[in-house]
């Protein structure tokens, strides 16, 4: 009786030395799972903090201006035919005198992204980069009104950039124009973006003249002055 009960807790000591929890099967499993919901939670966390427009979807500047019926106007019903200084814009124009902006704000925001924000902000900057061609000015220069580069289709950098913030600003995002001695481009405030894009006090940098990415800037402009809120 005694040998059977000393042979039974042995056999008991034996299981108790070789844990169920050290089998390598378990381990091995246990880190696919965790690998597995780091690899499924990423994607839905960046596109949540950094929603991309639908590139595809980001309309032509023709496709635009014919959803727009804009195809024939007069551009200098917009005020092309004042050469307005570009200090002086915000204090002459009105996002209410401009309603073909706010459309064309609204149109490409609207069918480029599912969410709101960045996103919008991302729609806006493509199109304008892309979309609307680069002119050089004459020898003189010459800053279009914003309804005139979204209907002719081009302008130099301060047009293209001041269309820019102008359909930014249709849409409640505040934006400043940033100067240099030959260059123009804008900053854009929006909180919400992730850190990477942002400079301080949360401004982020669009050039639309340029073919960087969103938030980038060439670092021979990365000193400009930008003092003129829209």
């Amino acid at each position: 009786m005694i040998r059977a009960e000393t042979e039974g807790k042995a056999e008991q000591e034996g299981v108790e030395e070789t844990p169920y929890n050290k089998s390598p099967f378990k381990i091995i499993l246990a880190l696919f799972l965790v690998f597995l919901l780091l690899a499924l939670f990423i994607p839905v966390y960046k596109i949540r903090v950094d929603p991309e427009p639908d590139f595809d979807k980001i309309p032509s500047h023709e496709l635009l201006l014919a959803e727009l019926a804009l195809i024939n106007i007069n551009a200098s019903n917009g005020g092309g035919d004042k050469n307005i200084p570009l200090s002086s814009m915000d204090k002459i124009l009105s996002i209410e005198s401009m309603p073909v902006i706010r459309q064309a704000a609204v149109k490409i925001s609207a069918v480029s992204c599912k969410d709101q924000g960045v996103c919008y902000v991302k729609a806006l900057y493509y199109f304008t980069r892309d979309k609307i061609k680069y002119v050089n000015d004459p020898a003189k220069q010459y800053i279009q009104h914003p309804t005139e580069t979204l209907v002719t289709g081009g302008g130099d950098c301060e047009d293209k950039n001041l269309l820019l913030a102008y359909m930014l600003k249709a849409i409640a995002v505040p934006s400043r124009i940033c100067l240099t001695s030959e260059h123009a481009f804008i900053e854009v405030w929006l909180p919400e973006a992730r850190a990477g894009y942002k400079t301080k006090d949360d401004w982020v940098t669009l050039d639309a003249t340029s073919q960087l990415d969103f938030g980038k800037i060439s670092y021979q402009h990365a000193n400009a002055r930008c003092d003129i809120y829209i």
